[in-house]
């Protein structure tokens, strides 16, 4: 977009306190989203963790899902949807099979998720 267009664009931030389940997070980071989205905003971001955060890796690793599973990821496509903001989902406890759990990557349906490779460390574990 040019400098000159005057068209508007406006980004939000919202924040949570990560719960250890997807429910709470989804419920919480759905609320601040509708309101950034109501408010105004384009794109709205979450931050790291948004998913659930498991500070102990071997249940984090049980409580991860595979794609297709994730009840974040459906959450936040179908509240991009709803809304028809774009957002970028800090992070998601997605199960990757060459990498125990991965962050995320760029992705379609208006969700946007950072990567963050496994072998940086803490990534995956909660631990930094």
């Amino acid at each position: 977009m040019s400098a000159t267009s005057g068209a508007k664009y406006t980004a939000a931030c919202v924040q949570i306190t990560s719960a250890r389940e997807f429910d709470p997070n989804i419920k919480a980071a759905g609320d601040l989203v509708r309101r950034a989205r109501d408010a105004g905003a384009d794109l709205i971001m979450t931050p790291e963790i948004t998913g659930m955060f498991e500070p102990k890796r071997e249940l984090h690793l049980a409580k991860a899902t595979d794609e297709a599973a994730n009840p974040a990821l459906a959450a936040f496509r179908n509240l991009a949807r709803e809304t028809g903001a774009w957002i970028l989902v800090g992070s998601l406890a997605i199960k990757d099979r060459s990498r125990g759990t991965a962050m995320g990557y760029a992705r379609d349906d208006r969700v946007l998720r950072l990567a963050l490779p496994a072998s940086l460390p803490g990534a995956g574990t909660g631990r930094r």
